[in-house]
This record gives structure tokens, C-alpha cells and sequence, in this order.
């Protein structure tokens, strides 16, 4: 999983915009690079490092982190990648025991008197276990939803701006 804050590299020097303490630059087709590694580059190229338009200008652009909200975000987002397992793993569970007691089913009909009634016995336990596990199953969704809500609400989204987070996430593969 990646950070957020290292998805902002200067694609040149491969550096951190916001812990290298360099200025930061943007050229017409809205690439940002450090603002000395453009400089350089422009010497041998006056075509974008990323898309190779042509660029005449670079403007100067000054970042603001909010490294509370950034490690916010990436705590949850790994509470959630955490959940999603925990819910996996829960499915997996459920359908083993599902398999043991359709088992414990066959073997019932099969089974003497006497063993009938330990049989019974072995079957509504199953029956509380996979009850237990179909709740925890439950729980782990609401969780999982209750995360992601979080994430949504800590990335500063409104419900209009979630229409935009595929062009969003584009710009930042661009950007980095």
C-alpha cells in the first residue's frame, strides 16, 4: 500500500515535493517538477519529462501538506485493508463450517439411534458457530462501510466531488 505523500514525486530526481524544500513548478500541461531539475532539463528539452508537449513557461507553485489528515487517511485506509481480511477470512470460515455440517447431516441419517442424539448435539453447536461467524461477517461490513465513510468525509470530498475521484486519481498517476 502506498502513502499519499509518496505519491508526490518529482518524476526527474525522483524526490518528495514536500521534504526535499526545493520549490515547486508546473509546467503547461500541469506536470510539477522541482523547480532547479526543470530548470536543468529545460537546457537539453523544451518538451514536457512526462507527456512531451512543448511548454514555454513554468509556474511557480506553493504546496500545502496537511501531514495529520495524509497519516488520517492511511490509517484508515489500512484499518479498512485490515477489516476486508478479517471479513475474507470470516467467509472462509463460514463456508468450511457450512461444509462440516452438511457433512454432519449426511452422517445423521446414516448414523445408528444412539449416535443420533451426540450428532444432534456436534450439529446445533455448528449451528451457534456459524451463527456467530454470519454475525461477525455482519459486523465486519458495517466496519468496512463505517472505514470507508471515514476515508471519504477525511479526504475532504463532498458527495459532487466523488463523481471527480477517477479524474482525481488520474492527475496524481500524472503527477507522480
Amino acid at each position: 500500500m502506498s502513502s499519499l505523500a509518496s505519491s508526490n514525486l518529482c518524476v526527474i530526481c525522483m524526490d518528495n515535493f514536500k521534504h526535499s524544500g526545493n520549490s515547486t513548478c508546473s509546467t503547461r500541461c500541469g506536470h510539477l517538477f522541482h523547480e532547479h531539475c526543470i530548470q536543468t532539463w529545460r537546457i537539453s528539452s523544451t518538451k514536457c519529462p512526462i507527456c512531451k508537449k512543448e511548454y514555454r513557461s513554468i509556474v511557480k507553485l506553493f504546496l500545502n501538506f496537511d501531514d495529520n489528515k495524509i497519516e488520517g487517511i492511511n490509517k484508515l485506509l489500512i484499518e479498512s485493508h485490515d477489516i476486508e481480511k478479517r471479513f475474507i477470512q470470516l467467509g472462509e470460515q463460514y463456508i468450511i463450517i457450512r461444509r462440516e455440517f452438511n457433512n454432519l447431516n449426511k452422517k445423521i441419517s446414516k448414523s445408528s439411534p444412539g449416535k443420533i442424539d451426540f450428532i444432534m448435539h456436534l450439529s446445533d453447536k455448528c449451528s451457534v458457530t456459524m451463527n456467530k461467524v454470519w454475525k461477525a461477517l455482519k459486523q465486519n461490513k458495517i466496519l468496512l462501510q463505517d472505514a470507508d465513510k471515514k476515508i471519504t468525509k477525511l479526504s475532504g470530498f463532498a458527495d459532487d466531488d466523488i463523481k471527480d475521484a477517477p479524474a482525481l486519481r488520474k492527475q496524481c498517476t500524472d503527477i507522480s
